[in-house]
């Protein structure tokens, strides 16, 4: 039914218009409709990316007198999991045991999954893997979780030192502000002066379409920095940080509204 509609439309701007405007109306058209398919589609697709959470968070759980204080916080690396690790041995010397894990994500959207996790001392498999566990369980990445136990003089027994450090670790996640993750890269614009405005009415139009059903989304479009080429100033050229989906409908977009006097490079 679209396409008999789109195709009436065309017959009729045909029929009524001289052909040099019912070219320019038809491209408009299939312009605008292009860029309603790619921002609906975008947003078909951005359920299939991963989520992590926003900030740092501590979360404590009491059992028969044991304390279970989960240190959550998100991570780009794994030097930066294993250096969260070392801060809270550092500010928690008491503790009997520092038990974590960690997972995340390959980088440009790759199903690469990289995990960690350790036990501290505790009997096998009862902390690190249930940590781990409870994180996959939430379907949460690029994050660790180092859970602190003070004994509180009652033996958990294997099962319940599990249930323990799993659930600690579930009840924190469960308090924690989600964002969505979203693959991203560099990009250099090019474009004549006189055209800056273009560059920020796509960005505008691009940037409506980065929202998950929660709304948050990491990153987003970033202004990373601006200047004047030539001797009187007749370039400019800007480098942002885009979501690496929304690449090629920018530079389709830019090339489009500035009538092919835009340039964009991928760094």
């Amino acid at each position: 039914m679209n396409v008999l509609v789109f195709t009436l439309q065309i017959i009729v701007i045909m029929m009524t218009s001289k052909l040099g405007t019912g070219f320019k109306v038809i491209g408009r058209l299939v312009s605008d409709s292009c860029a309603s398919h790619m921002a609906s589609m975008h947003r078909l697709h951005m359920s299939t990316y991963k989520e992590s959470i926003h900030s740092s968070y501590e979360h404590l759980l009491e059992v028969q007198n044991s304390k279970f204080i989960a240190r959550i916080k998100p991570i780009a690396s794994i030097e930066e999991g294993l250096e969260w690790v070392k801060k809270s041995r550092r500010e928690d010397p008491k503790a009997s045991h520092h038990c974590w894990a960690m997972h995340l994500s390959g980088p440009m959207g790759k199903d690469v999954v990289h995990s960690r996790f350790s036990d501290d001392g505790e009997p096998l498999g009862t902390a690190g893997r249930p940590i781990l566990a409870a994180i996959e369980g939430e379907s949460l990445t690029n994050l660790v979780v180092v859970v602190c136990r003070y004994f509180g003089g009652t033996k958990l027994g294997t099962g319940g030192l599990a249930r323990a450090y799993g659930g600690s670790v579930r009840e924190g996640l469960k308090l924690c502000t989600r964002i969505t993750l979203v693959p991203h890269r560099e990009v250099v614009i090019k474009i004549p002066s006189k055209e800056i405005a273009a560059i920020y009415t796509v960005m505008r139009r691009i940037e409506s379409t980065v929202t998950d059903q929660k709304g948050k989304i990491e990153g987003g479009l970033t202004k990373l920095s601006e200047g004047y080429e030539g001797d009187s100033g007749q370039s400019y050229v800007t480098r942002w940080r885009v979501p690496l989906s929304l690449c090629d409908q920018l530079e389709v977009q830019l090339f489009s509204l500035t009538k092919g006097q835009s340039v964009l490079l991928k760094v």
